[in-house]
This record gives C-alpha cells, sequence and structure tokens, in this order.
C-alpha cells in the first residue's frame, strides 16, 4: 500500500471507515468492528514500499509470533488483509 494511502487511511475515524464498509456492502455488518481492528492495527505498522501482499503476510505472521490470538483471528485478519 502507498503511503498516501496509508497516511489517508489512517487520519479517516474509525466511525467513518466503519460507515464506509458497510455502506459500500463490503463486509457483513457482523463483520465490520472486527476488519476496522484488523486494518487499524496493520496501518499502525511502519509504512512500506513493499507489495501490499508481502506486507499482509508478514502482519499476520507478527500475530502469530506474538500470540494470544486464535489461528481463526490470524486467517480472519489475513483474509480482510487480502480483499
Amino acid at each position: 500500500m502507498s503511503r498516501i494511502a496509508k497516511s489517508l487511511l489512517k487520519s479517516m475515524e474509525r466511525s467513518q471507515f466503519g460507515e464506509f464498509l458497510l455502506k459500500a456492502q463490503l463486509v457483513r455488518p457482523a463483520a465490520a468492528p472486527y476488519l476496522v481492528r484488523w486494518v487499524r492495527r496493520f496501518l499502525s505498522r511502519p509504512a512500506s514500499d513493499e507489495p501490499l501482499a508481502d506486507q499482509v503476510r508478514g502482519f499476520c505472521e507478527e500475530l502469530e509470533r506474538e500470540g494470544g490470538f486464535e489461528d481463526w483471528q490470524v486467517r480472519q485478519a489475513d483474509q480482510h488483509g487480502r480483499r
């Protein structure tokens, strides 16, 4: 993800991002809060010029190393990151 896109998404309020996801019908209403959480966490990482797929893979690997997450939660983060 470009640094500009990352900056724009970071500046978007959590509620605005959730509303956007719902209005655009990109996720089920029940899943929106979780997607917002994963995206926020992903965007808190330092900006990178590597391909997005590699960034998502690295993010999920970090989650697995940290522990404290169920396997399904890491899979969820990976799935949301690839959309």
